[in-house]
């Protein structure tokens, strides 16, 4: 079994924050395949959705803990479904451009408070990471990655209009890398995924 973790807070005022663009998409991928509806587990602290996607038996897991305390529902989940070596984990990621995915394997926690409270309790790094991007692109087509005080500000503030029209078109990115890792393993799926 696959454990399919989208990282996020819990909250109406996070919503639709760039930080929860992990659990804005993989409602979408549990949307599009008429999955399970999400069901509040006290004992994961988090919403789960278990069933199959493309032919394999998969959990998704939100961990509703806040942001920095992710692991703590993470590494629960994981010991018990003994799903260490089968963890994907979707999240924000400030260096990627809003609108394109990056697949990552065996890779530090880059700044992501998220990432770095999972790596910290399952005292590991290698997990798969699909990141989503949600940077600007600046008027050259390069990223313009917010600074200090202005990051939080920035991945705490909530999507413009023009922005949630994209994200079925995020939903179909990660869907793919999904289909890649499930059935051709996590190598094949950077291969493919990760090229320009």
């Amino acid at each position: 079994m696959f454990a399919i973790v989208g990282l996020g807070n819990p909250g109406e005022e996070y919503e639709k924050s760039r930080h929860n663009i992990g659990w804005i998409i993989l409602r979408g991928i549990i949307e599009q395949y008429s999955l399970p509806s999400l069901s509040k587990s006290a004992k994961y602290a988090g919403q789960l959705s278990e069933g199959i996607l493309h032919g394999t038996d998969i959990a998704i897991l939100l961990p509703t803990t806040f942001m920095n305390n992710s692991g703590a529902s993470v590494s629960k989940f994981v010991r018990e479904h003994n799903a260490q070596e089968s963890l994907i984990v979707a999240h924000d990621d400030v260096d990627i451009p809003f609108g394109e995915i990056k697949i990552s394997y065996d890779r530090g926690a880059g700044g992501h408070n998220g990432v770095k409270s999972i790596i910290e309790t399952l005292k590991t790094q290698k997990f798969i990471r699909i990141r989503i991007g949600v940077a600007r692109k600046g008027f050259f087509g390069g990223i313009k990655r917010p600074r200090g005080d202005g990051l939080a500000d920035f991945v705490l503030a909530s999507f413009s209009k023009s922005e949630e029209k994209m994200f079925p078109d995020i939903v179909e990115k990660v869907d793919i890398a999904l289909t890649h890792i499930l059935k051709e393993g996590v190598a094949y799926a950077m291969q493919e995924g990760n090229q320009k």
